[in-house]
């Protein structure tokens, strides 16, 4: 596809305009946002250009765009833009569709004729753009770059095209069938097949058992899992484990709940099945991985109202402690550490979002708001974008290829502009859910994020290795001995909690 040429729809726009106008067969073909064959800002605002590169083609979906591109309206027919002669055609094919409104999707935006038998469908004409119905019901001017809009020919319930009229910012025409597709393309191409899934698990997972964590008195790098309650943190950690044991885990609680399934701090270790992974082909399997997981809360209006991120990501909360949404943590808290040794902080974290959440405001406010906290303490920060089958349902069979799907990847580009988390940051994934045996599939990029992460966690202890507030002649008292870090933290304490509640309340 030609940059130019390009579509505006995006993603989510593009796949809401397919379940509005698809009718009959369900396509799964999707490849992403398809090339116009007309668009307007490249071919002219003008009808002869629309129907010099419109009139042949049988099937088309239009998309017209408002000046300030708060609204999207559109139309799909089968027909073709005859403009042999003026005239009405009848289509009970054709549909309307209100695809934006005031910036926001809407979900009940199509409009049917009122008649099927009615035969002012569509209107053809030399000096007209796209038209819809007798009236009409939208109406494309481009030589003015205006368009009316009403409810005349078609008709919903909801009744989203009220009269309007406004100015175009950009309209696009596509092939029905290059919209639709076909259904026969293979979505991916060049797929890897079990045998280098296969071959890819071995690889990670000897990465993983190889790290080496470069910093005395530390064995395991401790990894946060963060999100909002219901994003997938417990999903996740389950997965993490299936893989370790090469077979189903029931390690944590998964659902869907509104509210936080997971009510304490858990320091969970990674222990692989040692007999399964011989089994894989791997040497010298650890009793345990270098690499240890925190499961905590997930935020929610009522959680981490009280600064509790910061005494976490600092060490000072112990394992299996049980959050209570009325307390604050404190030395007077039930195990606090007040001495933590850098083995006691979190070294990474994972915040993980569903993709179909993670560009909007109040999610990406309070990502925001804890990177700074988690900034201020030089700890890096890994989104992880789960449940990826909900914006590409390619994906629900094949979540290996998150990738390769151009969807994710302009998700990707738009989590990093609406976060501040980089893009080599944000990795996507789809976590076991109806599944009913292991996947390789789903199971390699789960892999990726956990080597990744422990990339991160190795830069960081080289970057604290480094500094003077930890000496490395005695890391048993590194909480005593890094003053100017403990007196940082202790000056950020109030700001932690403001930080924090303002982030999670904005959820």
């Amino acid at each position: 596809m030609s940059s130019n040429r390009k579509s505006r729809l995006t993603g989510e726009e593009y796949k809401q305009a397919r379940l509005l106008l698809g009718e009959g067969p369900k396509y799964t073909a999707l490849s992403g946002v398809p090339e116009p064959i007309y668009k307007a800002t490249i071919d002219g605002f003008n009808s002869a250009a629309f129907h010099q590169r419109c009139d042949l083609t049988e099937g088309t979906v239009s998309i017209i765009w408002t000046d300030n591109c708060a609204g999207i309206l559109g139309g799909r027919t089968s027909m073709r833009w005859n403009t042999a002669n003026q005239q009405y055609s009848a289509d009970p094919m054709a549909y309307l569709i209100q695809l934006k409104a005031n910036g926001s999707l809407v979900q009940d935006g199509k409009l049917h004729l009122r008649q099927s038998t009615d035969t002012g469908a569509i209107y053809c004409r030399q000096d007209y753009g796209p038209t819809f119905g007798q009236g009409h019901d939208l109406r494309v001017h481009l030589q003015n770059k205006t368009f009316s809009a009403s409810s005349r020919t078609y008709a919903a319930p909801t009744q989203p095209f009220s009269n309007q009229s406004s100015h175009l910012n950009e309209v696009e025409v596509f092939a029905a069938d290059d919209f639709f597709g076909d259904g026969t393309n293979e979505p991916f191409q060049n797929m890897p097949d079990t045998a280098t899934l296969q071959r890819e698990r071995k690889e990670l997972l000897t990465e993983l058992q190889e790290f080496d964590v470069p910093f005395d008195g530390v064995r395991s790098a401790n990894v946060l899992l963060f999100g909002h309650a219901g994003a997938g943190k417990s999903s996740f950690l389950r997965c993490a484990d299936t893989i370790m044991q090469n077979r189903f885990s029931y390690i944590a609680d998964t659902g869907t709940a509104t509210a936080s399934l997971t009510r304490k701090l858990r320091k969970l270790p990674l222990r692989p099945n040692v007999k399964s992974m011989l089994r894989l082909g791997l040497k010298e399997v650890p009793a345990e991985y270098p690499m240890r997981l925190w499961d905590t809360m997930g935020w929610s209006d009522t959680a981490y109202q009280h600064g509790e991120l910061g005494p976490i990501l600092d060490g000072h909360v112990p394992n299996n402690f049980v959050f209570d949404d009325t307390t604050t943590i404190s030395p007077r808290s039930p195990g606090y550490i007040r001495d933590p040794h850098v083995k006691d902080t979190v070294h990474v974290i994972l915040v993980l979002v569903a993709a179909s959440e993670v560009c909007t405001d109040d999610v990406a406010a309070t990502i925001k708001t804890n990177l700074a906290l988690t900034r201020r303490r030089d700890i890096r920060t890994i989104l992880v974008l789960t449940k990826i089958d909900e914006v590409d349902e390619r994906l629900a069979e094949e979540p290996h290829m998150g990738d390769h799907s151009e969807i994710v990847d302009e998700l990707v580009t738009a989590a990093a502009a609406a976060t501040g988390v980089a893009t080599d940051d944000i990795l996507a994934i789809k976590n076991y859910t109806k599944e009913r045996s292991t996947s390789l599939k789903v199971e390699v990029p789960v892999l990726k994020v956990l080597v990744r992460a422990m990339y991160a966690a190795h830069d960081y202890f080289r970057n604290l290795a480094d500094t003077d507030s930890v000496p490395q002649e005695n890391h048993a008292s590194w909480g005593r001995q890094s003053k100017r870090r403990r007196k940082g933290n202790a000056n950020s304490s109030s700001a932690d909690r403001t930080a924090c509640a303002a982030g999670a309340s904005s959820h």
